[in-house]
């Protein structure tokens, strides 16, 4: 039996007016169920919803994920629906054409256990970011305390592979 992690340390609080946007991806292809438990956690997390960005990127489901998300969400949930599952490579194609400066790319049934993780990361982020000489679009390694994968965010256009962008 796996030991139980402890909750992270606390952290000097940023103040909601200096973190960054973020977005927040969730790859998903038929499991609805999972994609709701996963945005239920990441809404009640303790980043300002308007700097809060979700996508769900539905990868060519037929388990009707775009409409129930749609329905329970609203625009709160940005729905991304592709016409054919492209497996992983899906989060490449529609994620990396984001303004936000910082990307968490999660599968539908992950989402962070504590509600601060986000400002965790996007602390530990700024600290990176002011310690290290990067490339412009360059990706960003995070360390132990945050929890996903953050990249740095790069131009493009995800409806050249397809996808098309709805939200109501």
């Amino acid at each position: 039996m796996a030991a139980r992690s402890e909750p992270a340390p606390p952290i000097a609080r940023i103040a909601d007016g200096d973190l960054p946007d973020i977005a927040i991806g969730i790859l998903s292809h038929n499991r609805v169920d999972e994609v709701e438990r996963s945005l239920d956690v990441f809404l009640a997390s303790d980043y300002p919803t308007d700097r809060l960005h979700l996508i769900v990127v539905d990868n060519a489901s037929t388990d009707g994920t775009r409409e129930r998300v749609l329905e329970r969400y609203g625009g709160r949930v940005e729905v991304v629906r592709l016409d054919e599952n492209m497996g992983a490579l899906a989060r490449n194609v529609v994620l990396l054409g984001r303004p936000e400066r910082y990307l968490f790319q999660f599968d539908e049934d992950c989402a962070p256990a504590d509600p601060d993780t986000l400002r965790r990361a996007s602390r530990s982020s700024r600290r990176i970011r002011r310690s290290a000489a990067s490339a412009c679009g360059a990706s960003t390694s995070t360390p132990a305390e945050a929890t996903g994968r953050i990249s740095r965010a790069s131009p493009g256009d995800a409806t050249e592979a397809g996808a098309t962008r709805e939200c109501s």
